[in-house]
């Protein structure tokens, strides 16, 4: 029989008279640990108030491996920086403006991670570096300045990654070969076609030891001398962020000659439209790749079976048109995928099944015909997302997704109605309802999630959107009857997240 934690304690941290079983605060270190690993940042502020003890076990140096501290904020004070001063948490990534430099310095000997979202000339980032020098993640976009500054900048040995503007990789004493010896991960931001000279100069010398590259930025991918760079152990691939007016425009030579190369290729992300015969030579060529996301203008029946050759492919994203009949000239079915996302799907659906029968994780647009016959043949579907979600959806074409554990919904304005049409589940765990609308909040929810809560008995997460409102009152019913589920509402106007009642602004 398991024993009872009781959490109630004396002034002198002691078992209360008369209770049975042994108080959590004799348990050793060891014990509260394996506890506190499985609670979220949020549990974890709460816990850290019940003593000092608590405080220390919650916030430990390594769970703060997965906390930053943000410190981009408009109304700042500098009575925020007293409370940080006096905080036993010793942070290790910070996300931070040109305005918390010197509150940077002073979480330097601990950070691993810095992002800076406003631009920094030479002579403020080199303090930075002087005094991290644990730093393994850098991102940072630099400025030119007027005056003359010869002082070289620290080598940074246990620097991994790093995302750097192109633009400034030629200021005087900053050359990132000799600053950055070990970076594996690199993120390029291009602002014009000029710079391309840069990548000639800096990416041959990184190439051979770079596990993940992502390129960014508003330009032509025709100039980038992809043929000349050299990534034997590239693992992840990203082209991302600029004009998607025209399909790839890189010649097929140089694109086929850059991906001969690419053996060692797990995932591959490419924002702008890719050609047909660009999309055969990946899968022809990068024999490992798991996850592959793509835009296409039309993809078609060739170009889709070539999917066929990647044996180890996990998740497929497709941004574009994908008509029912690349799936009709589909010989055989993709089995190894898992997590598929499309986008713009012409047809019906339930030729899905026959050409992706094992996928687990599916998002998908809720216009696309056949929603019914979809679900009924994916008997082990655990993930569904669906958008454009309107007044016609018949909400009970999801009563065949018995397996299902979370389901997203991206709604219209003013369809509340979903929460009284969506159909009992004795298996969903995670719901999440999204608001795509941008009108005023007209209606109270609180009997409607009471009565959604009661048709999901083993809901454990509800997220609600911009365009619910719940009262206070609500939130303690709903506490005081369904305690095992977490609702979480964020309220744009005082950037408040409500769970089980209690609010939680993002302090540090």
């Amino acid at each position: 029989m398991e024993q009872e934690l009781f959490l109630e304690q004396s002034s002198l941290g002691e078992p209360r008279p008369g209770s049975s079983g042994p108080h959590i605060n004799q348990f050793p270190n060891e014990i509260l640990d394996e506890i506190f690993a499985f609670l979220t940042l949020k549990d974890r502020k709460s816990v850290s108030l019940v003593c000092h003890r608590w405080n220390k076990l919650a916030f430990a140096p390594l769970y703060m491996r997965e906390v930053l501290l943000n410190m981009v904020r408009y109304n700042y004070k500098e009575s925020d920086f007293e409370v940080l001063k006096k905080s036993e948490r010793i942070y290790k990534n910070i996300r931070c403006s040109k305005f918390s430099i010197n509150h940077l310095l002073f979480l330097g000997p601990n950070l691993e991670s810095v992002s800076c979202k406003d631009g920094l000339y030479k002579c403020q980032l080199r303090p930075i570096l002087q005094c991290s020098p644990k730093l393994r993640e850098l991102k940072v976009s630099l400025r030119q300045s007027d005056k003359i500054d010869n002082d070289t900048m620290p080598v940074m040995e246990q620097l991994t990654s790093l995302r750097l503007n192109a633009n400034k990789w030629s200021i005087k004493g900053f050359e990132i070969s000799e600053i950055f010896p070990k970076v594996t991960r690199m993120d390029i931001c291009i602002s014009c076609e000029g710079e391309y000279t840069t990548l000639l100069k800096v990416l041959p010398h990184f190439g051979p030891q770079l596990q993940c590259l992502q390129i960014s930025g508003d330009f032509s991918l025709r100039g980038i001398p992809f043929n000349q760079m050299p990534f034997p152990q590239l693992e992840s691939f990203i082209l991302s962020d600029y004009s998607r007016e025209s399909e790839t425009e890189m010649e097929f030579d140089t694109f086929r000659n850059f991906f001969v190369q690419l053996t060692n290729l797990r995932s591959f992300d490419m924002i702008p439209p890719i050609l047909d015969e660009y999309l055969q030579e990946i899968t022809y060529n990068c024999k490992k790749l798991q996850e592959l996301r793509i835009n296409v203008n039309f993809l078609r029946d060739s170009a889709f079976a070539s999917l066929a050759q990647l044996a180890h492919l996990k998740t497929l994203s497709i941004d574009g048109e994908l008509h029912e009949d690349v799936l009709i000239q589909c010989s055989k079915p993709i089995n190894t995928i898992r997590n598929l996302e499309l986008r713009d799907l012409w047809g019906s659906l339930d030729l899905l099944p026959y050409v992706i029968p094992n996928a687990v994780n599916i998002i998908l647009p809720i216009y696309a015909d056949g929603l019914f016959e979809l679900v009924s043949s994916f008997p082990n579907l655990k993930r569904l997302s669906i958008s454009d979600v309107h007044g016609d959806f018949q909400t009970s074409d999801l009563e065949v997704f018995v397996s299902l554990e979370e389901l997203i919904l991206d709604i219209p304005r003013d369809f509340y109605e979903i929460f009284d049409r969506l159909p009992g589940n004795p298996s969903l765990k995670r719901l999440r309802i999204f608001y795509s609308g941008n009108s005023k909040i007209k209606k109270t929810l609180d009997n409607d999630i009471l009565r959604l809560l009661q048709r999901l008995p083993a809901l454990r997460f509800l997220e609600l959107d911009l365009g619910f409102r719940i009262t206070e009152d609500g939130f303690r019913r709903i506490r005081q009857e369904f305690n095992q589920c977490v609702i979480q509402q964020r309220i744009r106007k005082n950037s408040l997240l409500f769970a089980g009642g209690f609010y939680d602004r993002f302090y540090f």
